[in-house]
């Protein structure tokens, strides 16, 4: 498996067309469903649905009201794997459980595509028997969150040394927060948004007061270019790996 010093979670996503009506026997379904797998169970706030917006040149996240209900989070006993349910998305996601900047072994993109398709295909098996249909999506979300340790070996780092946009010869900076979006493919017409991907990069503090680069790479594609969920999925991954190795220093990974 591959090994990772910055990464901390990775999250593969599915947002629906039309909100499910779930009720609190529909999370209490899934508790027990997935109790062998995940049996920690918690509540998360409630994420606001996300919406692709506007031309090519002009890419946004714009955010709505909240669901009724909150986000069920079921976690694995190692705490590595996590899925979530809300009654506008389903999602699998990868954790670090060791102390930031060491190396951990992350199953790898291929693996957890795996993975979550498996258990997309359960999800969408419990929509059927529980609504009599399958549920459509409208977007497709993978999303990466690395933090860099500013201190390491008891010398400090310059954000120059992990980030690639930056000049060394730069001023010291007590505070940084840099983010921009870029086009996942070109737009057919003027009015059509097929997908973007968000980056944002910002200096803070992980326990216990260690300095960090936090850096998320975001990206969002529409399901109605007629492909196959894998191929979208591997579409943006590829983009964001491209940006990845594009602004950050291998060192750093």
């Amino acid at each position: 498996m591959p090994v990772t010093r910055s990464l901390q979670e990775q999250v593969i996503a599915v947002h629906l067309e039309n909100p499910m009506v779930l009720t609190l026997v529909d999370l209490a379904a899934w508790i027990s469903r997935h109790s062998v797998d995940f049996p920690i169970v918690q509540q998360l706030p409630e994420a606001p649905p996300v919406s692709l917006l506007g031309s090519p040149d002009q890419m946004q996240i714009q955010m709505f009201g909240p669901p009724p209900l909150p986000r069920l989070l079921l976690r694995s006993n190692d705490q590595r794997s996590a899925i979530q349910i809300q009654n506008d998305r389903f999602a699998l996601s990868w954790h670090r459980t060791e102390p930031l900047g060491d190396p951990t072994e992350y199953p790898g993109f291929d693996a957890q595509k795996a993975i979550w398709r498996g258990r997309l295909d359960d999800f969408e098996s419990y929509a059927r028997e529980r609504f009599g249909q399958a549920p459509k999506y409208r977007l497709i979300e993978l999303s990466y969150v690395n933090a860099a340790p500013l201190l390491v070996g008891g010398k400090a780092r310059r954000i120059s040394e992990v980030f690639k946009f930056i000049r060394p010869e730069g001023r010291r900076l007590g505070a940084f927060n840099v983010m921009w979006t870029e086009p996942i493919l070109p737009a057919v017409t003027p009015d059509e948004n097929p997908g973007v991907i968000t980056c944002q990069f910002v200096l803070g503090t992980a326990p216990p007061a260690i300095p960090v680069l936090a850096y998320t790479f975001t990206g969002l594609i529409s399901v109605t270019s007629g492909k196959q969920y894998d191929v979208l999925l591997d579409i943006v991954h590829s983009r964001i790996r491209e940006i990845y190795e594009t602004v950050i220093f291998q060192d750093v990974s």
